[in-house]
């Protein structure tokens, strides 16, 4: 209850009298001090027998606070050290190709830096792998050769017993392990049934192309003899089991940069290398695209 001690003079705004912003709309017409009453203009009288009650609006938009939080700084790894650890590049080189980014690029060094440097490093070293392969090139040197075929093929060899297929009569071995169902169906759908073939081999692991580091080494699947279709000539084929022959659909990058350099080894040494599927029907036939696939 609320009773005036102050002049009235009409219209009186509770609100600036007392001080109250909750008060607003409280203004008073007419104060009667016989009866102890004050009458507001729309909310009625106000009597010590009839008090009014009224709720302050809590849902009144509170004042904008304008506060500056605190800039999170995050350390920053040295990207040009770990790039150039990872990619072998020289760190100017790193410098360089870091300065080639956009402004929005560089920006998400500062926001994630472990997850940029990871991808920096996994785009430099791919480009840099797809660079080497596209322009490698093999020269047929005399001398030595590379492998001692005793060390190679050696009379009996251990196998796991894991994958192993019966592999007939004009196997290298009475046994080949194979790492996949497509090796193990072009054994038997291709390799045992065609009366051309002189003799086959799978490629033990000790026979590695030693191919550039960011390329890796490479084994191939299999090592052919045939006669062609006059039946005079023994062809030399290497022939590398895919579930495509089509080397964009393979599920790693790598794998086509390997294919793409066994290709230009196995053609500067004379020799037809392919990848087929266990379902190509001509699988002894060269490459259909006798040029190379570019990344």
């Amino acid at each position: 209850m609320f009773k005036q001690s102050y002049p009235l003079q009409k219209p009186n705004d509770l609100a600036k009298i007392v001080h109250d912003e909750h008060l607003n709309g409280f203004r008073i017409v007419e104060v009667d001090p016989m009866i102890d009453q004050v009458i507001f203009d729309k909310h009625g009288p106000l009597t010590k027998a009839q008090p009014i009650q009224f709720q302050i609006n809590e849902n009144k938009a509170p004042r904008q606070r304008l506060a500056t939080e605190p800039q999170a700084v995050y350390p920053v790894p040295n990207l040009l050290s770990r790039a150039s650890e990872a990619t072998k590049l020289i760190r100017p080189t790193i410098n360089k190709i870091f300065k080639g980014l956009n402004s929005s690029q560089k920006e998400r060094l500062l926001k994630n830096p472990e997850g940029f440097i990871a991808k920096f490093i996994e785009v430099v070293t791919n480009t840099c792998a797809n660079h080497v392969s596209n322009r490698i090139e093999f020269v047929l040197e005399g001398g030595k050769q590379p492998f001692a075929l005793d060390e190679l093929f050696k009379p009996s060899k251990p196998f796991k017993p894991r994958g192993l297929i019966e592999a007939g009569s004009r196997s290298l071995y009475n046994q080949i392990p194979t790492e996949s169902s497509i090796e193990e169906r072009f054994l038997m759908n291709r390799l045992k049934i065609d009366p051309k073939i002189v003799f086959y081999f799978k490629f033990p692991d000790n026979f590695r192309l030693r191919f550039p580091k960011i390329i890796g080494d490479y084994i191939p699947d299999w090592g052919i003899a045939r006669y062609d279709d006059s039946g005079k000539v023994i062809l030399q084929l290497v022939r590398e089991t895919k579930g495509s022959t089509d080397l964009d659909s393979l599920r790693f990058s790598g794998e086509k940069r390997k294919i793409i350099c066994a290709k230009r080894h196995f053609d500067t040494i004379g020799v037809s290398f392919r990848p087929v599927k266990d379902d190509t029907l001509d699988w002894w036939h060269d490459w259909p695209n006798q040029e190379i696939l570019q990344l």
